[in-house]
């Protein structure tokens, strides 16, 4: 028996089915035989989305890639579906990957399986989700994704391709994402508001914007982007902004009367001004007790001119200040505000004049 193989021994591991971005995959991939046609075309944008759906057999790996030009390898999106593991990879930059059991490719040319990929675009970030197909119903699982959220690529083609084993592709059809039912495997999980399989990231982080790691997934502070607030001063995701503040384009929640210095407008070379328009909506906050706010604040090597609001006897007063001319009594400048306490958006416009010292306000 000296010299005879008895068994075979083999160690599992137990990170074999977590998805990763572990160096097992190939970093970067060429796949053989993509052949590109203006009649495989798709739109991820229209209609929430697109999914592609396929029946494919083959011994090896196949490979569904999505591009920008065609002929340009780092203007494509690829999923490499082999025997051994699932990868995407966004140009030849290995992305994301698991080595899930029910995620891979079987591996015999003479069996057949039914895939799809989603491809769905937004302002911010590109999703690319895979699955396998129940039979042949536009229905499924979804095991790996990919949340490209910098520098993403406006795909419009699509084509197969394959290793050095051949591969036969047939049934091939496109659907509107919506329309795909699919159900999360893995570490992916379904938005609710969305309807999308995406990462595992805090409720407050937009889901096609993903979070910064697996670690941070529990946490607003990791988001890569908010589904609806930003709050500035803690540097997390919200639902909405608190009172007093208001949301910005960009989602951010600012209070709303900070100025931020880098928004304001410098000029140069001026000529000296003889006339002046200076128009602002006001509202004021519920809990304003009447202290001095300087709404507006205008300086020049040689004069400033100053709006700001006060109470006096209880009575909201406006008063327009203009420097260096101090001498001046300041009761002819002063307005009388008291629809303002309303608290409601009031637009207000002052005009100055160099020649007549005239103040008008409406």
């Amino acid at each position: 028996m000296t010299g005879t193989q008895l068994a075979w021994v083999y160690k599992f591991s137990t990170r074999s089915d977590k998805r990763s971005i572990s160096s097992q995959p190939p970093k970067s991939v060429q796949p053989c035989q993509v052949k590109w046609s203006n009649a495989l075309r798709i739109d991820p944008t229209d209609t929430k989305g697109k999914c592609l759906h396929f029946t494919a057999s083959t011994a090896g790996t196949l490979f569904v890639v999505f591009a920008t030009l065609p002929k340009e390898p780092d203007s494509r999106y690829l999923v490499q579906i082999s025997p051994n593991m699932i990868s995407t990879y966004k140009g030849t930059s290995l992305k994301t990957s698991t080595s899930n059991l029910n995620a891979r490719a079987l591996g015999d040319a003479s069996l057949y399986q039914s895939y799809f990929v989603c491809i769905t675009e937004s302002e911010k970030s590109t999703l690319i989700e895979y699955g396998k197909s129940l039979g042949t119903s536009e229905s499924g699982d979804i095991y790996l994704n990919l949340i490209d959220s910098g520098g993403q690529l406006n795909v419009r083609f699509y084509a197969f391709g394959n290793d050095k084993n051949p591969a036969k592709v047939m049934d091939t059809h496109i659907v509107s994402r919506p329309l795909t039912k699919a159900e999360c495997k893995g570490d992916t999980v379904k938005d609710l508001e969305t309807n999308l399989y995406v990462q595992k990231c805090h409720k407050d982080c937009d889901p096609l914007a993903g979070c910064k790691s697996p670690y941070s997934a529990q946490f607003p502070e990791g988001c890569n982007a908010c589904r609806a607030a930003l709050d500035i001063e803690q540097h997390k995701c919200i639902p909405a902004c608190p009172k007093h503040n208001t949301l910005t384009k960009d989602k951010k929640c600012v209070r709303k009367c900070h100025i931020d210095a880098k928004h304001k407008v410098e000029f140069e070379n001026m000529p000296v001004l003889t006339e002046l328009t200076m128009c602002d909506w006001i509202k004021l906050e519920e809990n304003w007790s009447g202290q001095i706010s300087y709404f507006h604040f205008m300086y020049s090597r040689r004069s400033q001119i100053t709006s700001f609001l006060g109470q006096k006897d209880g009575v909201i007063v406006l008063t327009m200040q203009i420097l260096p001319d101090t001498s001046k009594s300041q009761e002819s400048q002063r307005l009388t505000l008291q629809q303002l306490g309303d608290v409601r958006w009031h637009p207000f416009c002052v005009t100055w004049s160099g020649f007549t010292e005239v103040i008008q306000y409406y």
